[in-house]
């Protein structure tokens, strides 16, 4: 196991996730809002830490705004650092409605899926198509990073038109 992994960052939307090995699972949330946020907070961590078969780990929240999504997706991040997991485990089941392959679009949203400023409220902009980019836009150190949090996105948010996700090539890890 990792002495001590950080996932996440400090800007708007986004939150710094800490996790070092400790005797039994403890969590500590600092927030602008402390008490109207950390509740929920640390129901997310729990939820997240519960997915892992809840490990011996010490995780430090420090939240900048970010959505639940979010939060969920640096924890899991950094347990899977810390714990050195390779494969993602799948999430729930996401139900899309299908569209037809050759229908016309007017537009296309392209967001980086390593910023959670600019995936926040993605879905609300109309565009007949958004593209959720793993691929040039993301910096390579932050792919796994970036996976994960897009997996939470896609679970979280109902899409009102076609979402897409732009990945490389499976020989690229």
């Amino acid at each position: 196991m990792a002495a001590g992994v950080m996932a996440g960052s400090d800007a708007e939307g986004d939150c710094r996730i800490t996790v070092v090995p400790a005797k039994s699972p403890r969590i500590e949330v600092k927030a602008k809002a402390q008490s109207l946020v950390a509740p929920g907070i640390q129901t997310v961590v729990e939820k997240t830490l519960a997915q892992y078969g809840s490990p011996s780990l010490a995780v430090s929240v420090e939240d900048f705004g970010a959505l639940d999504y979010v939060l969920a997706a640096r924890t899991e991040t950094s347990i899977r650092e810390a714990l050195a997991l390779e494969a993602i485990p799948p999430g729930r089941p996401i139900q899309r409605t299908a569209t037809e392959s050759d229908r016309p679009r007017r537009s296309r949203l392209y967001a980086p899926g390593n910023n959670p400023r600019l995936l926040a409220g993605i879905e609300i902009h109309g565009a007949d198509c958004v593209l959720l980019d793993l691929e040039d836009s993301v910096p390579l150190s932050e792919k796994p990073a970036a996976r994960i949090l897009v997996k939470h996105l896609l679970a979280a948010v109902a899409f009102p038109k076609e979402v897409w996700v732009r990945i490389n090539g499976l020989d690229s890890g």
